[in-house]
């Protein structure tokens, strides 16, 4: 199982950028960050989806 992130410091440490920066790229008009937040309102998202955000789905 793929490591799940459920932080916007953990998210950001992946991304290697600042909180705030994770955060915008969550907010692009296009192709933004895939998080999902549960129910306590924590954004979450696996490794793998930053990995296929970042690089493509050839990745």
């Amino acid at each position: 199982m793929d490591d799940i992130l459920d932080r916007w410091g953990l998210i950001a440490n992946e991304l290697k950028c600042t909180v705030q920066t994770a955060i915008r790229y969550a907010k692009f008009k296009k192709n933004p960050l895939p998080v999902k937040y549960d129910r306590m309102g924590h954004p979450t998202i696996t490794k793998a989806q930053i990995r296929e955000w970042r690089f493509g789905k050839a990745a």
